[in-house]
Order: structure tokens, then C-alpha cells, then sequence
């Protein structure tokens, strides 16, 4: 994928080219997730146990650093125990 460059009244004309409704830019933005993308850094997590870990890393969001690769990662790591093998432990979740 190729990143273009453009200007902010080039950016301005998109979003009302879009029917934003407003003029110029949204004032809110929202970044979703998808239990694949757990799944992507933890592939042994079943979709619910992948579930889990985003409604975690929602509910524990830290506005620093917000939410991402690694915080996926260490987030099932922590809910979910993975032996020498790299299996995923029949004892799984750890409340807190």
C-alpha cells in the first residue's frame, strides 16, 4: 500500500465529499478491533477466548497507550496461561 500525501483542505473536501454533514473535519474518531486480531498475535485462543481478551483490554484501556499490538498480546498472556509446550492450559482465565 502506497501513502499519499495531501493537504488539510484536500482533506476537508474528502470528508464533505463523503456527506459528513459538517464542514470540515469529524470531532470524534473511533479505532475498532476484531477477535481475529487477537487471534493474529495468540492463534491458539478460540474466538470466545479472543472475545475475552478485547472486552479486558477495553475495560482496562489506558489512554497513554491505548490499545494495540503488544497490549493485545500481554492481555492474553496474562488471562491465559500457555505452558513450556506453548498449550493453552485447561485452567485458562485468571480473574484479577
Amino acid at each position: 500500500m502506497t501513502l499519499k500525501t495531501i493537504t488539510l483542505d484536500q482533506l476537508n473536501q474528502h470528508v464533505k465529499a463523503r456527506g459528513n454533514g459538517k464542514r470540515g473535519l469529524p470531532d470524534t474518531i473511533r479505532v475498532e478491533w476484531h477477535f481475529e486480531d487477537v487471534q493474529s498475535v495468540r492463534p491458539r485462543l478460540t474466538n470466545n477466548q479472543a472475545r475475552l481478551v478485547l472486552q479486558r483490554a477495553k475495560s482496562y484501556h489506558d489512554a497513554q497507550i491505548g490499545i494495540n499490538w503488544d497490549v493485545l498480546a500481554t492481555t492474553a498472556d496474562d488471562m491465559f496461561y500457555y505452558g513450556e509446550l506453548g498449550e493453552l492450559s485447561e485452567t485458562n482465565a485468571r480473574e484479577k
